[in-house]
């Protein structure tokens, strides 16, 4: 028979390649059977550590192909384990990521009430990486709510805290939804170069350079107006855009 930490250890590998398959290559399909495997491991060695780093993963894959009511069932998977374990980042985790399932339908009501609940969390936990995401996932919700004074202030302070730390993946994401906000506000050229200098910055994942298109085919205009401002935008400095953001110039 296997040890049980030979299982704990493939288990991590397993994980770390679905992470790598789903975040550089976007790549759902693949990452998902290894996420599986490293799941039934990890129960079978009771690693409830690593079960939960299972569970959040599945949670995302599921989420990020639309099926909701998968993600729904892990990331709930995740709030009763680490409540019985007592391990609130990961119980913030899976509020925070519930929170987005919830935004991804439709459903702001209860994403807020979830997100909010995990901000909390987050920030008396001081990791700034998720204190960075947690107000970002809040601001993505008010402005789904349309409430955008709101939403403003928490992605200026989601920003603000990500430039501070040096979160480049979180500070490209957060430029996808400040043009979402730009082009609610009637501002689509701005919106654009924002969304142009995401697509071509080298720190984009795929993720982020999906949700940047999928931005763009929101805003419903001709590819004729489009092409050369994502151009122009893909010319900008990220430092300096960022920095008029957090100036209010824009």
């Amino acid at each position: 028979l296997a040890r049980p930490g030979g299982g704990r250890l493939l288990a991590r590998i397993l994980l770390g390649l679905a992470f790598v398959l789903v975040s550089a290559f976007g790549d759902i399909e693949g990452a998902e059977p290894h996420a599986r495997e490293a799941l039934t491991l990890a129960r079978q060695s009771a690693d409830r550590v690593i079960e939960l780093r299972a569970l959040i993963v599945l949670g995302l894959l599921a989420n990020r192909a639309r099926n909701f009511e998968e993600a729904t069932a892990r990331n709930e998977e995740v709030i009763a384990l680490a409540q019985r374990i007592g391990n609130r980042e990961r119980e913030s985790s899976g509020l925070n990521n519930l929170a987005i399932v919830y935004k991804e339908q439709g459903d702001y009501g209860k994403a807020l009430a979830l997100a909010e609940a995990a901000l909390a969390m987050k920030q008396e936990s001081g990791a700034l990486p998720h204190i960075v995401n947690a107000r970002g996932t809040v601001g993505e919700i008010y402005l789904g709510l349309d409430e955008l004074e709101k939403a403003r202030d928490l992605l200026t302070s989601s920003l603000r805290l990500g430039r501070q730390i040096g979160y480049v993946p979180a500070i490209l994401g957060s430029l996808v939804t400040f043009a979402q906000l730009a082009a609610r506000e009637g501002k689509p050229s701005i919106a654009i170069h924002w969304l142009g200098l995401v697509q071509n910055h080298p720190a984009t994942d795929p993720e982020t350079r999906q949700l940047a298109v999928k931005a763009l085919v929101q805003m419903n205009l001709d590819p004729s107006e489009i092409e050369p401002e994502l151009a122009a935008g893909a010319a900008l400095d990220l430092d300096t855009v960022v920095q008029e953001i957090l100036d209010g110039k824009w």
